[in-house]
């Protein structure tokens, strides 16, 4: 690795190595060893679940974690007082580290990383409860120490709590007897300091989490200074991480609009309705009284439908977690018939529909809700629900790092094959091509789905359609070293075996370039690859192979014969006038020295030109 692969600690590593010994104290080379054996660790495990790690990773993760421990320890022996040593400890999630956590704090209390680090060992992930992730959070607050972090760290950690439970109940941690008094305490001290964050709207969003909407109305009211017009935002906040100096409450649905609505005109059958779903536990029966609300009424604003079947939604799948209405960026929340969608409750989202729910107006760009659910392991007639709603299943994704790729694409990255079929059902094209040129041949490829590229063939894609780059499917497969069975595919469908890309690689020479398996090289020349084909660079595929260092394909490969004549290839054709007119566009934009020595440059290049036309 690079020097800006590495971290700080594995730079200061190096530059200690040779002189650890010569150091009287040694606290700084455990320390180092310990915080890269945690890197080392986790590097090896992965970040997934445990049933994503596989044996290699849990061997290397038991190895560089023993040795970690060991080294942390030796640092906190020799200096029990100094905080950095308890870091890599206390990020051994599933240890039992308390005892060094209660040591910690007897020396830094206000030391906010090792909470940081400490609250996910204390996680139902880690074999810990919500029970102790509460004492925590109890704990933290009652030190009062105002000065630091840690009291709002300690409030902050319930959304953990919050995020993990039942989207119905997900306010109940927050109305603990214990917590009310400290919590408002908490956020008038906050607000004194000066913030950038307005803390009197998180402190409205924890008075709405303990049913008091009027207290809350206040608050937003006296933010607003007066005027009714002013929109006030609540900060988006999934629940997930600790927080800092700001005490936070989970934002999983239209706060604003649910503050408006709870003290409104229907404010106490709302209110009644919410405290049969969530203190009576009969959801099924607040969802009723609700929808005959909502069907009651055709004058409910855009806001305001949205907000009630949103609710209404809600308290259909009573049992899903809060965790299913939080946006993985932060960036608001999962609307429920998103959810809805993704998590199969079809019946409930085709409700959702005929109740009017816009689904529209959440979306980042038209076209978003399709996108994220062909790529999800959604149930393909999921996509019939949309089709009624009048999405047309089609629209490219506004995202800039996906080069305009359509649901049909994002299906065929999952991989979902059924999803594709059912698109292409739908009537959307199969050979639909992103801003790249990819279609979902290039995707099933990347993915090396065997099921994939034989639907695409079923479903009359071009098995040699090429992308930007001149790329084909087959050439996908050796650099993502897809099973052989998937050649086997392609090849069996190709009309050209030896297509070139701009630099006039064939799939042969790929498999040379990329390929592990040598039954690449077999199947290749097996269907009549051209083994002579030369790239642009002059390069056989026994040329790459020769220069890889593999000899396994160099003894299947024939040597470059000097006398070949090429065979026919299709190659990828020139620029296009269109083309040549975007690089005139770009001439012209050229500073006035480069266009000067361009200028020179071009008669030069014409004669050229001539003479070689009368050579010709």
């Amino acid at each position: 690795p690079t020097t800006h692969d590495k971290t700080d600690f594995q730079l200061l590593a190096e530059h200690l190595r040779g002189y650890e010994e010569q150091l009287q104290d040694q606290w700084l080379v455990h320390v180092t060893r310990a915080v890269n054996e945690l890197s080392r660790a986790w590097q090896g495990r992965g970040s997934g679940y445990a049933d994503t790690v596989t044996e290699k990773g849990w061997k290397i993760y038991a190895d560089a974690m023993e040795k970690c421990l060991y080294h942390a320890r030796a640092a906190i022996e020799l200096h029990p007082d100094w905080a950095g040593a308890y870091k890599p400890l206390l990020d051994d999630y599933g240890g039992n580290h308390l005892a060094e956590f209660k040591q910690l704090m007897k020396y830094r209390p206000d030391y906010s990383g090792a909470y940081v680090s400490f609250i996910w060992s204390l996680t139902p992930r880690w074999c810990g409860s919500h029970a102790q992730i509460v004492a925590l959070a109890r704990t933290c607050m009652e030190t009062k120490l105002y000065d630091t972090a840690v009291p709002s760290i300690g409030f902050s950690i319930l959304g953990l709590v919050a995020t993990d439970t039942p989207w119905v109940e997900w306010t109940r941690c927050y109305r603990q007897e214990w917590l009310y008094e400290p919590a408002l305490a908490l956020f008038d001290d906050r607000q004194t300091r000066g913030f950038k964050r307005d803390i009197r709207l998180d402190k409205a969003l924890f008075l709405m989490a303990n049913f008091e909407y009027d207290a809350a109305a206040a608050i937003v009211k006296e933010v607003q200074g007066g005027d009714a017009t002013k929109k006030i935002a609540f900060v988006p906040w999934s629940g997930r991480g600790v927080g800092n100096w700001y005490p936070k409450v989970p934002v999983f649905d239209d706060a604003a609009t649910r503050l408006r609505l709870f003290t409104g005109e229907h404010a106490a059958a709302l209110r009644a309705m919410e405290q049969l779903a969530v203190t009576k536990q009969d959801c099924a029966a607040a969802a009723r009284r609700l929808r005959a609300l909502i069907e009651a009424r055709d004058d409910w604003s855009a806001e305001e439908r949205n907000f009630l079947v949103d609710l209404y939604g809600r308290w259909r799948m009573p049992e899903l977690k809060a965790e299913a209405y939080r946006h993985p960026l932060d960036e608001g929340y999962n609307n429920a018939f998103l959810v809805a969608c993704g998590e199969n409750y079809l019946k409930v989202a085709e409700e959702m529909v005929d109740l009017k729910f816009d689904y529209a107006r959440y979306e980042r760009y038209p076209g978003e809700t399709a996108y994220q659910l062909a790529g999800r392991s959604a149930l393909p007639e999921v996509m019939d629900v949309l089709k009624r709603a009048g999405d047309p299943l089609n629209r490219p994704t506004a995202e800039p790092k996906m080069q305009l790729d359509q649901p049909i694409h994002n299906a065929a990255h999952t991989p979902n094959p059924q999803m594709v079929r059912h698109l292409v059902e739908l009537g959307v094209d199969p050979n639909a091509v992103n801003d790249h040129g990819h279609t979902i041949m290039h995707f099933f490829a990347a993915k090396s789905s065997i099921e994939g590229l034989k639907l695409g063939i079923e479903l009359g894609c071009d098995p040699d359609a090429r992308d930007a780059d001149g790329d084909t499917a087959m050439m996908f497969l050796p650099q993502v070293q897809a099973h052989p069975e998937c050649l086997r595919v392609l090849v069996a469908a190709t009309k050209n075996i030896d297509i070139s890309n701009r630099s006039g690689m064939t799939a042969l020479h790929h498999a040379a370039q990329h390929g592990e398996d040598p039954e690449y090289i077999n199947i290749l020349l097996a269907a009549g690859a051209d083994a002579q084909a030369r790239t642009r660079s002059h390069l056989t595929a026994y040329d790459i192979a020769l220069s890889r260092g593999r000899s396994d394909f160099v003894a299947l490969l024939p040597k470059p014969d000097p006398n070949y004549v090429p065979k026919h290839r299709i190659q990828t054709a020139a620029p296009s006038p269109a083309a040549w007119s975007a690089v005139l566009i770009e001439f012209l934009k050229m500073p006035i020295l480069y266009v000067v020595l361009a200028c020179l440059a071009l008669p030069l290049v014409f004669l050229l030109l001539k003479r070689k036309k009368k050579q010709q």
